[in-house]
């Protein structure tokens, strides 16, 4: 059971990111990623785009495999942007939970999946 959980999540994973040290500047986190994550082994890539909402917060639209979702409860943890969102998985929906920082043109954080583990995020401005 656990592969095939595994395997629902490798295909609808690959989301998130948080911010590292110094604070971003405005602007800094915007812009399209080219993301991977490594879910076990595998390799999931997805193009995450970033836009500020001008309330000083920020939207991602994940697009993956020829789909697009949203993330959902954006938020800045500290110097961290998190999100979650929940995937379809073989044994049901999955919640999905992102935290990763930027530095420069590159990101990097984690993708939590309960009781799948967390698993590294990695990408770089397009």
């Amino acid at each position: 059971m656990r592969q095939l959980a595994l395997a629902g999540l490798m295909a609808g994973l690959t989301a998130g990111l948080a911010v590292g040290a110094p604070a971003l500047a405005e602007g800094e986190l915007a812009g399209v990623w080219a993301v991977e994550i490594d879910a076990a082994g595998t390799v999931r890539t997805a193009t995450w785009t970033v836009a500020e909402t001008g309330e000083g917060g920020y939207t991602v639209a994940i697009e993956q495999e020829g789909t697009t979702s949203e993330g959902a409860d954006v938020a800045m943890d500290g110097e961290a942007l998190t999100f979650h969102r929940t995937i379809a998985g073989p044994e049901g929906p999955l919640e999905v939970s992102y935290k990763v920082s930027v530095e420069g043109d590159a990101l990097s954080g984690e993708a939590s999946a309960g009781q799948l583990g967390t698993f590294p995020i990695t990408g770089a401005r397009q």
